[in-house]
């Protein structure tokens, strides 16, 4: 998922000027600089930005193999991903020394196949295009091999055990507390202010003989203006809300009206100032609450997802406990790659 993110960003980083290009530059460059220095080390292992570069130029293939010829994009992608592949080379070192301990094996007939499956019959010639060697390869899909065993066992499966049938349900009565069945109204109102008192009984009167002549929103403000001359008479646009979004006095109101039924006003008072609103209803929908065959799947996905995490944060803090992770501390103006 974080590879997946960082991919989004580089590509949306592309669309742009690139601030970490040289302002002067109006060509592709030539060349990018590699200021080579270790940056980590786990156990006995080093992490290098070679190590780094070597990663960030096989997810650069896979990836955008459209743009392997051009540096610029190569030298974006370097600067945006190097300390994203930096966190996943310590973790992958750190895997690899748990792998070691508890003696996982993996034979060499898995490897070979894959590696015909992902480079075909002419391996060699395929691997010099990628500037690869035949042992880098076998090493790299091999490290692949015990990363997925690994996290099947000690991440995944254990997050597989807490998507429950009993969590799923659970999971179900919270989403539908939270997204109960609800009313869907699409309506006008009609309001207008005035001074004076006592106006209530009249306009009741008034709505009711609109309502009985069944006309419609317009003709209705025609007749009340012309009743109220001195009232500022105003239709509102359509509303289109859901019921649980209303409050309760205008849903008592909307749900008793049917379609283009005109309510009686609302009477509200505020520094001598009267106010009445009408409610006209266009139309209403019932939408029914999701029921849980429709969303178990999706619930289902959610839960191993924020189970995935969990476990994996759990893993890597234990393997951090057993394999100390040293850093180097960097000057803040350095950059691991660089076009001059």
């Amino acid at each position: 998922m974080r590879h997946f993110k960082f991919l989004i960003l580089f590509a949306t980083t592309l669309l742009f000027s690139n601030p970490m290009m040289p302002r002067y530059m109006n060509r592709e460059p030539d060349k990018i600089y590699i200021n080579n220095t270790i940056l980590a080390k786990v156990g006995d292992e080093t992490i290098s930005v070679y190590d780094v570069k070597k990663q960030l130029d096989l997810n650069f293939s896979k990836s955008f193999p459209d743009l392997q010829d051009s540096i610029s994009a190569k030298f974006q992608f370097y600067s945006t991903g190097w300390e994203q592949i930096l966190e996943e080379l310590i973790n992958t070192k750190l895997i690899l020394l748990d792998a070691q301990k508890k003696e996982l094996k993996i034979s060499d007939a898995e490897i070979r196949e894959e590696l015909e499956n992902r480079y075909g019959p002419n391996i060699l010639t395929n691997l010099q295009m990628k500037e690869l060697t035949y042992d880098e390869a076998f090493k790299n899909i091999k490290e692949e091999f015990i990363m997925q065993r690994m996290l099947w066992y000690f991440v995944r499966s254990k997050a597989f055990q807490k998507a429950t049938p009993e969590a799923i349900k659970h999971s179900y009565r919270m989403h539908a507390k939270k997204n109960p069945a609800y009313k869907f109204f699409s309506y006008h109102t009609i309001s207008f202010k005035t001074e004076d008192k006592g106006k209530t009984e009249i306009l009741n009167k008034f709505i009711s003989e609109i309502k009985e002549k069944t006309l419609g929103i317009e003709e209705a403000k025609n007749l009340l203006e012309k009743e109220y001359k001195n009232s500022n008479i105003v239709i509102s646009p359509i509303y289109q809300q859901k019921s649980i979004d209303l409050s309760k006095s205008y849903q008592e109101v909307l749900t008793n009206l049917g379609k283009n039924e005109f309510s009686l006003p609302l009477e509200s008072n505020r520094n001598n100032s009267y106010t009445y609103k009408v409610f006209y209803l266009v139309n209403i929908e019932n939408k029914e609450a999701e029921n849980f065959s429709s969303v178990s799947n999706k619930l289902k996905d959610e839960i191993m997802q924020k189970a995935i995490v969990d476990e994996s944060e759990n893993y890597f803090n234990r393997l951090k406990k057993e394999n100390p992770v040293e850093r180097v501390i960097l000057p803040s103006n350095f950059k691991p790659f660089e076009i001059l």
